[in-house]
C-alpha cells in the first residue's frame, strides 16, 4: 500500500515537471512564431493595398506557417489540462486564444480575401467596350462573407478572453491582438455590406438611373459646396451612360415655398428659409448626405417626373484625383487638364475667362465648361486606357475625404450601408472617441473660398470639478486674395457683397459647430472676443452658429467651446467641410482659463 502511494506521488511530480517543461518549450515556440508573424503583418497589409498579389501571397504563406505552428503548440491535451491550474491557467488560455485568433485571421480572413484579389486582374476594373465587368464582384461575395464571419468570431473570442491573473507580457499580447482586430474589423464589415450591393447598383439586375451632383467647394456648404450642376447617368450591366445635364443657374429647378422633405427637429432655426429643402443648390447645406439625397430625389421627380435610384456626389478635387488614373484629358474648350490643373480651371479660371456684361451668357459658358470636363473624365474612364490601381486609390481617397458621397433611394440598400456607417453623415461619438462637426457655408453667393486657407486645432481637458470634460474647436482662416485686385474681380467670384454690406473679396461665411448629443456649448470667441450664440439644435445635436468676415489679405480665429459629461480620457476628432485646399488638423492643449464664463 505504501509502495502504491510512493509511485503515485512520483508519477504526479514527474507529470508536473515534464508538463511544465513541455508547456514551457511549446509556449516559447508559440511566442517566437507569433512575434515572427506579427512582424510581417504590416508588410502583408502594404502589399495587399498596393495590389502586389504575388508578394502578398508569399508573405501570407510565411505568416500562416508561423500562426499554424503557434496554434498547434498551444492546443494539445497537456496544454489544455494545464489551463485549469489556478493563476497559471488563465494565462495559458489567453495565449492559446491569441494563437487561435491570429491563425484564424490568416486562414479565415486573409486567405479568402487574397484569393479573390489573386483571381482578379486589376485591369478588369477598367471598363471594356464601355462597360465594367461585374463578375469579379459577384464572385467575391462568398469569400467576403466568410472573412467577415471569421472576423466577428475572432472579435467575440478576444472580448471573452480571461482578464484576471493575467501577467504583463500576456496582457500586452492580448492588447495587440485587440488593436489588430479593431483596425481591420470595420473594413471587413464594410466590404461584407458593400460588395453584395455593387452588382445591383451597377445594373446587374436591370438599368439604374442616378443623379451625379457636382459640388463647388469654392462656394462652401456643409457637405462641401453648393450643388450647381446635375447629370443624369444610367448604369446597365456595368455600362455607364451620361444622359443629360441640368444646371441650377439656368432655371431648370424651381424654388419651393416650403421644404420638399420634412425638416429635422430644430433645423428650421439652424437653416432659415431658403437654406433647407426649397432650392436645389442648397441641398448640401445640412451635413447629412441622406438629407441631400432625399431633397434631390424629390426635386428631380417633381421637375422631370422621373424617379431616380440614387444620388452620387463628387467635387472638382475628387475629379482631379481620377485624372491620376486617366492621364490628361482634352475638353471641348480646348483646355488640356491634368490632376494639377483641373481644380484651378473649374473653381477660378472660368470665372475670369467668361466675364462679359451678360450674366446669363456667363452662366451658360461656366455650365458648359463643367459639363464638358465631366463628360471628358467619364469618357476616359469608360473607354480607357487608365491605371486601374491608381483609379482605386483615387476613389478611396475621395471617399475618405468625403468628396465622393452616395445615397441610395432603395431603402434596403441604404439601411445596409447605415449598418457600417454612412459617409457624409452627422458625426457619431463612441466610448473611445468624441466627435464634433465644423461646417462652413458661404454667405455672399461668391467663389471667394478658392482663396481660403484654413487649419483646425482641437483640445480637451478636465477643467473644473464638475464631472465633465471641456473641448475646444479652433478654426483659423486666412483670405489669400490680393487686396489690390479684389475690386476688379468678376461678380461670380466676389458675389453679392454689396447686398450684404461688405466689400469686394470679403469672405463672409457662416460657421456651424455640431457638438455631440448630450453636450453643452459653453461659448465662442472670435479673435479673442466673446460672441453671442443663440441656443440652437439639430435633432439631438447642440449647434453653435457664427458669421465671420475675412477681408482680402486678412485672417480670423474662431474658437468654440463645449462640455460633455464624463471625465474619462477619450480621443477627440472633428468632421470638417472638405474645401478647395486640405484642412490641417492639430491636437493642442486646452487653456481652461480661456473658456468663456457666463
Amino acid at each position: 500500500m505504501r509502495r502504491w502511494w510512493f509511485w503515485a506521488i512520483i508519477a504526479v511530480v514527474a507529470y508536473v515537471v515534464l508538463s511544465s517543461v513541455w508547456i514551457g518549450v511549446r509556449g516559447l515556440q508559440a511566442k517566437n512564431d507569433l512575434e515572427a508573424a506579427q512582424a510581417q503583418i504590416g508588410a502583408l497589409k502594404d502589399q495587399a493595398l498596393a495590389l502586389d498579389i504575388d508578394a502578398a501571397s508569399a508573405t501570407l504563406a510565411q505568416i500562416s506557417t508561423h500562426t499554424e505552428r503557434a496554434a498547434a503548440n498551444t492546443s494539445d491535451i497537456v496544454w489544455r489540462i494545464a489551463e485549469i491550474v489556478p493563476f497559471l491557467g488563465p494565462n495559458l488560455t489567453a495565449v492559446r486564444e491569441i494563437a487561435e485568433i491570429t491563425d484564424d485571421m490568416m486562414s479565415g480572413v486573409a486567405v479568402p480575401l487574397l484569393s479573390v484579389a489573386a483571381a482578379v486582374d486589376p485591369a478588369s476594373f477598367a471598363p471594356k467596350d464601355g462597360a465594367l465587368d461585374l463578375s469579379p464582384f459577384s464572385a467575391a461575395i462568398p469569400a467576403v462573407a466568410r472573412a467577415n464571419e471569421t472576423m466577428i468570431a475572432a472579435v467575440d473570442k478576444a472580448d471573452s478572453m480571461p482578464e484576471q491573473w493575467i501577467v504583463g507580457p500576456v496582457a500586452d499580447a492580448r492588447t495587440k491582438i485587440a488593436d489588430m482586430l479593431a483596425e481591420f474589423a470595420p473594413t471587413i464589415a464594410t466590404l461584407d455590406v458593400v460588395v453584395p450591393l455593387l452588382p445591383p447598383a451597377m445594373g446587374a439586375d436591370g438599368p439604374r438611373n442616378y443623379v451625379l451632383v457636382f459640388q463647388n467647394p469654392a462656394e462652401p456648404r456643409a457637405l462641401g459646396g453648393a450643388a450647381l450642376s446635375f447629370t443624369l447617368i444610367q448604369v446597365d450591366q456595368g455600362k455607364i451612360s451620361l444622359l443629360e445635364t441640368k444646371a441650377a443657374s439656368t432655371g431648370a429647378f424651381s424654388r419651393y415655398p416650403e421644404s420638399v422633405i420634412p425638416i429635422p427637429d430644430g433645423a428650421q432655426d439652424v437653416y432659415p428659409y431658403g437654406e433647407f429643402g426649397t432650392f436645389i443648390p442648397e441641398a448640401t447645406a445640412r451635413p447629412s448626405f441622406t438629407t441631400a439625397g432625399e431633397i434631390i430625389h424629390e426635386m428631380w421627380q417633381r421637375e422631370f417626373g422621373q424617379s431616380i435610384d440614387g444620388v452620387l456626389s463628387v467635387d472638382p478635387v475628387a475629379l482631379s484625383y481620377l485624372l491620376r488614373a486617366t492621364g490628361p484629358i482634352s475638353t471641348p474648350t480646348g483646355d488640356v487638364l491634368d490632376s494639377t490643373t483641373l481644380v484651378p480651371l473649374l473653381l477660378n479660371t472660368i470665372y475670369l475667362r467668361y466675364n462679359s456684361p451678360n450674366a446669363v451668357a456667363n452662366n451658360l459658358a461656366h455650365d458648359a465648361v463643367f459639363a464638358g470636363v465631366v463628360g471628358a473624365v467619364f469618357g476616359k474612364l469608360t473607354t480607357g486606357p487608365l491605371d486601374a490601381k491608381e483609379l482605386l486609390n483615387a476613389l478611396a481617397q475621395g471617399w475618405n475625404e468625403r468628396r465622393v458621397l452616395f445615397w441610395s433611394a432603395h431603402e434596403d440598400e441604404q439601411a445596409l450601408m447605415g449598418e457600417v456607417g454612412l459617409n457624409g453623415e452627422l458625426p457619431i461619438s463612441d466610448e473611445a472617441t468624441v466627435r464634433a462637426g465644423l461646417y462652413l457655408q458661404d454667405s455672399v453667393g461668391s467663389k471667394n473660398s478658392f482663396y481660403l486657407r484654413q487649419s483646425v486645432q482641437l483640445g480637451s481637458a478636465q477643467c473644473f470639478d464638475d464631472g465633465r470634460t471641456y473641448y475646444k474647436v479652433q478654426l483659423d482662416v486666412s483670405n489669400t486674395m490680393d487686396p489690390s485686385v479684389a475690386g476688379t474681380l468678376p461678380f461670380h467670384i466676389t458675389g453679392e457683397w454689396a447686398k450684404v454690406g461688405t466689400q469686394p473679396g470679403v469672405n463672409r461665411m457662416t460657421i456651424r459647430l455640431y457638438a455631440p448629443p448630450g453636450s453643452e456649448i459653453i461659448g465662442a470667441t472670435l479673435d479673442g472676443a466673446q460672441v453671442a450664440l443663440p441656443a440652437m439644435h439639430d435633432t439631438d445635436y447642440p449647434v453653435g452658429k457664427t458669421v465671420i468676415e475675412v477681408a482680402p489679405g486678412g485672417a480670423k480665429s474662431l474658437i468654440y467651446y463645449f462640455a460633455l459629461g464624463g471625465d474619462q480620457a477619450r480621443e477627440f476628432e472633428a468632421q470638417i467641410t472638405p474645401l478647395v485646399t486640405p484642412t490641417a488638423v492639430e491636437i493642442t492643449a486646452l487653456d481652461c482659463a480661456a473658456i468663456p464664463q457666463s
